[in-house]
């Protein structure tokens, strides 16, 4: 580009700035070149764009603006992509979002761009019908009032600090729009939900980070502290074998032999003080929340299970069916266990209650031989790699698999996985 022809451009941006002029915008940047974005104004709020700062964009402005004399408090940015087929030019503005105004939007935001489980019953139970609170929600719009690009959340979560109850959050449903795909963006959105934590409206939060908010952390200098590994009981084995053996009467035979060493190694072994242990087909009632009083303070960090929060969390799930199986000691409510099936797969989600092992081994066996007896294949424990419910679960025959990432958040900074220990599984999850 020739420097005549980069001043025209300058001259157009100044004026596009001023006047806002939506088709002098789009003339001073041509598709097919890289481009200068000129005007305070287009940069707001002190945005990255394809992550040149806001204040590294006016350093760079006060070194090349005297060679075209542009007027003074005008600034240069580089934006974050190339014009070329309609790439969008991304003056981006991070709001609160308004969940009664802007839900359709946000609806239709989720279903295009996160899950297509995202709707109306997905959207009143997990943003506006918790009894923990709704949800605080950021969007990034192109313009202050353009479309959604971008959706946060921070779900709040009523904790237990070594008994304590503590305000806290779970962060999820983070998404941005393919075409807005550059750090940028994602890391203004993210900033927006730890500076809600950091402005003392949750004491704690944590998240289960997907592979690409991972980077968007390391840019935010957010250490990762914890991991929540998956920890898996093959409970059949004719899926393996029928992989690796074709001819069909072996394969039968090395299956249903393999079978029997498989449910033989985890099933359920009665204790000098065994408890009743059946399935829990109502609502839960105020034991669910006597208990969670009783037992909390041992679990270090975790999320408050009052009866109301379990009811709305598993029993009133729009998308999943849960099941549970509590233990009882003299018609005391003593532990529970819930899991979940999909096909021939099954997940542990949440084991809870005083530390008896002897209890809540015989909880999960009891439901392994449930499932086994429905076909599944392999059930599934996600759990915090240093919390010692692992070793539990390592007793009875789980075996470790891949680990994912889990930050664990106070105002300021992340946590180390030691101050205190925190408790989740899987069922804290966002959704």
């Amino acid at each position: 580009m020739k420097m005549e022809e980069l001043a025209t451009l300058l001259s157009r941006g100044r004026r596009a700035a001023k006047g806002g002029a939506e088709k002098e915008k789009e003339n001073c940047f041509p598709q097919g070149r890289w481009f200068f974005l000129v005007g305070s104004r287009l940069c707001t709020n002190g945005l990255a764009y394809g992550g040149l700062d806001f204040v590294f964009a006016r350093l760079l402005g006060s070194l090349i603006a005297p060679a075209f004399s542009l007027c003074e408090g005008y600034t240069l940015a580089l934006p974050a992509c190339r014009c070329d087929r309609g790439s969008p030019l991304m003056s981006i503005v991070i709001r609160p979002a308004d969940l009664r105004a802007q839900r359709d939007r946000l609806i239709r935001f989720l279903f295009e761009n996160l899950t297509p489980l995202s709707d109306g019953r997905r959207f009143e139970w997990l943003y506006c019908d918790s009894p923990h609170g709704p949800a605080r929600v950021w969007i990034a719009t192109d313009g202050g009032a353009g479309a959604i690009v971008g959706a946060a959340a921070a779900f709040p979560r009523r904790l237990c600090v070594q008994g304590v109850p503590t305000p806290g959050c779970v962060l999820g449903d983070f998404c941005i729009h393919p075409r807005y795909r550059s750090l940028g963006p994602a890391v203004q959105l993210q900033r927006a939900c730890l500076a809600d934590i950091d402005s003392g409206t949750f004491a704690l939060g944590y998240d289960f980070p997907s592979t690409s908010m991972v980077a968007v952390y390391k840019r935010l200098r957010v250490e990762l502290g914890e991991q929540m590994v998956r920890l898996a009981l093959p409970l059949r084995a004719d899926r393996k074998i029928a992989e690796k053996v074709k001819v069909l009467p072996v394969a039968r035979g090395l299956s249903a032999a393999v079978n029997l060493l498989l449910r033989l190694r985890s099933r359920a072994r009665p204790g000098k003080n065994p408890a009743e242990i059946s399935r829990q087909g109502e609502s839960c009632g105020d034991e669910f929340s006597l208990l969670a009083k009783q037992v909390s303070a041992a679990y270090g960090v975790c999320v408050e299970r009052s009866s109301a929060y379990l009811n709305w969390r598993y029993r009133a799930h729009p998308h999943s069916r849960h099941e549970m199986l509590t233990a009882r000691r003299d018609g005391e409510l003593i532990a529970y266990v819930i899991f979940t099936q999909t096909d021939q797969d099954a997940s542990i989600v949440d084991l809870f209650g005083f530390e008896d092992t002897e209890v809540l081994g015989n909880l999960v066996a009891h439901a392994v031989d449930l499932l086994r007896q429905r076909g599944v294949v392999t059930v599934s424990a996600p759990v915090l790699a240093s919390h010692p419910r692992r070793a539990l679960f390592e007793s009875l025959g789980f075996h470790a698999r891949e680990a994912v990432p889990v930050l664990l958040y106070r105002p300021g900074k992340s946590l180390a996985a030691a101050n205190p220990s925190w408790f989740l599984m899987d069922g804290d999850r966002d959704s």
